[in-house]
Parts: structure tokens; C-alpha cells; sequence
């Protein structure tokens, strides 16, 4: 199988994610894969980065997500691959079911940059509609309706 094709099928593979749990400001759901258990964070940020005409201020999420049991720097790269698969089916989910009008999230592992590049890269192909950017450079990656 060539490498191109076995990391597709990595990050393809579905998880189960628990149901999307919350409050009006924030939203969390978890999944397990490659025995890791990862949490998924929406949380809501009132125009952290300033609002364009007419967008809901109560429609701007950040997203993080984070292993509970460990430090992403310490998996290795299968397990790196089905975290983000999972963390994409999260977003997914969320955007099927709250439908937000701009969401962001932060690379913080450079070393994990193309993983980052990757998991941009599907969430703009099953992303319809929305405009993606990146801000101050690969800090913020940006989705916006």
C-alpha cells in the first residue's frame, strides 16, 4: 500500500464520538482512538476577533481538543493521524448540529505542522460554504460562512 494512500484510510477512520454536551458558551465532546481519549472543546468567544457586517456575535468558536490521558508530542504518527481523523469528525458533527458562523482553532505543535496542513486540507474539502483563512501568519486558522 503506498503511503499516500494508507495515511488517507488513517484519517479517514471513524470514531465514535460521544454526544455534543454543553452550556450556551461552550460545547465538549470525547472519542477514543488508538487508546488514547481525546476531548473536543467549541468554546464560544464573543467577538475575540471583531465581527463583519452583521455576523452573530454568539456564532464564533474556538476550538481546541487535547488528549486526557497524555500529551499529543508524545504519540506517534498513527496515533497523531486517527486524533486528528477523530478531531475532524468532531468538527463535523458540530458544524451539522450548531451550525456556527466563524470557527477557528491554533496549531501549537509546529512539529505537527503537516498534520495541520492535512487536517485543513479535509476539512476545507467537506466544508461547503464556508471561506477559509489564516491569520497572523499559521497562528489562527480560520473557517467563516
Amino acid at each position: 500500500m503506498r503511503l499516500k494512500q494508507y495515511l488517507n484510510e488513517l484519517f479517514n477512520t471513524k470514531v465514535k464520538l460521544s454526544s455534543i454536551k454543553g452550556s450556551e458558551i461552550s460545547y465538549v465532546t470525547k472519542y477514543e482512538t488508538q487508546g488514547i481519549k481525546m476531548q473536543v472543546t467549541f468554546h464560544q468567544n464573543q467577538n475575540m476577533f471583531g465581527r463583519l457586517d452583521g455576523d452573530d456575535p454568539y456564532s464564533e468558536y474556538e476550538i481546541m481538543f487535547e488528549p486526557t490521558n497524555g500529551q499529543i508530542q508524545n504519540l506517534d504518527m498513527k496515533q497523531v493521524i486517527s486524533v486528528f481523523s477523530g478531531v475532524k469528525q468532531a468538527v463535523e458533527k458540530f458544524i451539522k448540529e450548531k451550525d456556527p458562523v466563524l470557527f477557528y482553532f491554533s496549531p501549537e505543535h509546529t512539529k505537527l505542522k503537516p498534520i495541520y496542513d492535512k487536517f485543513v486540507k479535509e476539512l476545507k474539502r467537506k466544508l461547503k460554504g464556508y471561506e477559509y483563512k489564516l491569520k497572523d501568519g499559521y497562528e489562527h486558522v480560520f473557517f467563516r460562512l
